[in-house]
């Protein structure tokens, strides 16, 4: 840890009534922070140090914190407990949670209902006083405009990739070759799917709006010693439609959810927002064109902006593997268009 980064750890450790910091260990974190256990007088703390890009226009650090005091203010008690945050340095400091991450295969049924008692919590709290200061989700989507737009610019993103090395030069064809003409035939179709659909092309309303932890799923939680789940990394939450909830779930690559429970699931999202709402539907129509955008969002290794977050967050030595995963991710994704799987 910086000695700039560590000084200000302390003072926000001292500021939120935690006594000193005793030590720090550096965690495996995520793709855009770097985490740390710090041991402290009163216990173990949990600090993320997001990266900062003044080109990026998200402050994930503001909105990670913003929404995750919302929600504990609200009694939701499935995530770590908000300390506090300096967001000159971009740190933010949770209660620490003694949990493990979850692998591709692990979660059932209790964990769907786990996941889903949360999401209905969070969403129980969408009239209360606050909620409306709360931000719109990254790339939220309230009309079928804003869907295919959204992902139509991040294929047009994914064009412009730096080729450079052997295995971004196959990355560059792959998006040429495969990805671009996919996309083109989704396009049509979903938008002819939605317009079809009896008020497909209306703006979402807010009684139909949810608040979506967004990068929401079984890889961003932990299991506890008795079993129970948390879950984490709200740097992209805020307001958003339910379907675009339900399609990023369905697509999530690490920890997926199981395919025997997805119907589950997707009931379960649509019936916590409490509309008379046709987020199922508008997500079956919509699960092509997100297949699309996931197959994107594993080209940003490619990206020199993305990249920087990962070597910030990361090892820079394992640039090159992270990249031959992510254009296998992004073929994967790429196949899964026009399927039921």
């Amino acid at each position: 840890m910086h000695e700039v980064i560590e000084q200000a750890a302390a003072a926000l450790v001292r500021e939120v009534g935690r006594g000193a910091v005793l030590g720090h260990t550096r965690l495996r974190g995520g793709g855009n922070n770097r985490v740390y256990r710090l041991d402290t007088e009163s216990g173990p703390v949990l600090l993320k140090h997001f990266h900062h890009d003044p080109g990026d226009g998200r402050e994930r650090d503001v909105a990670e914190f913003a929404f995750a005091a919302f929600a504990w203010a609200g009694g939701v008690r499935a995530i770590a407990e908000p300390l506090g945050a300096d967001l000159t340095f971009h740190l933010v400091l949770f209660g620490f949670v003694d949990g493990r991450p979850l692998h591709a295969g692990e979660p059932g049924r209790a964990d769907v209902d786990a996941a889903l008692a949360f999401f209905a919590a969070l969403n129980r709290l969408r009239r209360v006083p606050g909620s409306e200061a709360l931000p719109f989700a990254a790339e939220a989507c309230f009309t079928a405009e804003d869907h295919l737009g959204t992902v139509a610019a991040r294929v047009r993103r994914a064009t412009r990739l730096v080729a450079g090395d052997a295995t971004g030069r196959l990355a560059h064809e792959f998006v040429h070759d495969v990805l671009v003409p996919r996309w083109e035939t989704v396009e049509r179709a979903t938008s002819e799917a939605l317009a079809a659909l009896p008020g497909g092309d209306r703006i979402v309303g807010r009684d139909e709006r949810c608040l979506s932890p967004s990068d929401f799923g079984f890889h961003n939680a932990l299991r506890r010693q008795d079993g129970a789940l948390v879950f984490h990394d709200f740097e992209y939450a805020g307001w958003d439609e339910p379907a675009k909830t339900i399609c990023d779930l369905v697509c999530q690559p690490r920890v997926p959810v199981p395919a025997a429970l997805r119907d589950a699931f997707v009931a379960g999202v649509a019936a916590a927002v409490g509309a008379d709402t046709d987020a199922a539907e508008r997500a079956r129509l919509l699960l092509d064109a997100y297949r699309v955008k996931w197959s994107c969002i594993a080209l940003n290794e490619f990206q020199p902006a993305d990249a920087r977050r990962r070597d910030f967050a990361g090892a820079p030595e394992e640039a090159e593997a992270r990249r031959s995963a992510a254009l296998a991710t992004a073929r994967r994704f790429a196949d899964l268009v026009g399927t039921e799987a």
